[in-house]
């Protein structure tokens, strides 16, 4: 099923957009919407992409693993994201991110317009988990399609009541982000039953109060071209010091995919590396530059 995963967000993101044009949003799953594909229909909330159409594509015909309840934090709706055994008697995960779909271009987007500098990701959340599963969120912000801050959460304990969610978002740049990207996934692929149920409401930032950048002393910097990449990526690595580095890939649910360097001694200055891609199935990875001063992230998308 990670394979699912990787598929279904590698084809919607893979089309991403450079215009912005929307707020975080509908992020309290108060309004959703039903889109109709010949023979069946799937509803999502507004603003949001999930895995219901490619569940309907993939052909099971019961129940969807992204769904609306009243069973809400506050107002009058949430979104629950599920696993589920589909009618081909086949487990299903479940996956959302923000974006929007253009069924006539066949264009999508991932992003929204940002209004300065978050800090954090917030939102409500519950858990009902008897089957071993986990969640994950991962929140990345942007400026002119380059990665500045990310933020991640994986968690697979149970959590009955409603409670406050806050993800740090880390940056390894010292500009202000212009958009950002919110993805979640339900389910890691390990196991054949079906039954998670993440319940979440209420999901805000939270902005710096100056909107200001205070880094004022810029530390290791990375960026990758191209993004999105086929066969291979580039990656320019930019050392403020000498320091101990490694390079890994992960895929969208943690699992690391490979490693480039592992705890190498590198000088001062700007070091090039090509990574091999292509051997990686269409979808979301995650590149990860671990020094002395810690982790670094910037989302890699992979088309082949």
């Amino acid at each position: 099923m990670k394979q699912i995963a990787k598929i279904f967000l590698g084809g919607i993101l893979a089309l991403t957009l450079s215009v912005v044009k929307a707020q975080l949003p509908n992020p309290s799953f108060e309004t959703w919407k039903t889109q109709s594909f010949g023979l069946f229909s799937v509803s999502n909330p507004t603003g949001w992409n999930t895995s219901n159409l490619f569940s309907r594509f993939s052909g099971n015909k019961g129940d969807l693993p992204v769904v609306k309840t009243t069973d809400a934090q506050a107002g009058s709706s949430a979104i629950i994201l599920r696993t589920i055994i589909d009618t081909a008697g086949k487990k299903e995960i479940a996956l959302m991110t923000t974006g929007t779909l253009n069924l006539l271009t066949g264009e999508s987007t991932d992003k929204f317009k940002l209004e300065g500098k978050p800090t954090k990701l917030k939102l409500y959340y519950k858990f009902l988990n008897t089957v071993k599963e986990e969640f994950s969120i991962i929140v990345t912000t942007t400026k002119n399609e380059t990665t500045l801050g990310s933020g991640f959460y994986f968690d697979s304990n149970t959590v009955t009541n409603y409670t406050l969610l806050e993800i740090p978002i880390d940056y390894n740049d010292a500009g202000i982000p212009d958009s950002a990207s919110i993805n979640i996934l339900v389910g890691n692929g390990q196991t054949t039953q079906a039954g998670a149920a993440l319940y979440i409401d209420n999901i805000s930032l939270v902005y710096e109060s100056t909107g200001i950048d205070k880094i004022e002393n810029k530390k290791t910097t990375f960026k990758i071209y191209p993004n999105p990449a086929k066969e291979y990526t580039n990656l320019s690595l930019n050392l403020k010091q000498n320091n101990k580095v490694s390079i890994q890939v992960t895929d969208i649910t943690g699992a690391l995919v490979f490693k480039q360097l592992d705890n190498a001694l590198l000088t001062q200055g700007i070091h090039e590396f090509t990574l091999e891609t292509v051997s990686l199935v269409t979808g979301i990875y995650f590149i990860q530059i671990i020094t002395d001063e810690g982790i670094q992230t910037q989302k890699l998308i992979i088309n082949n």
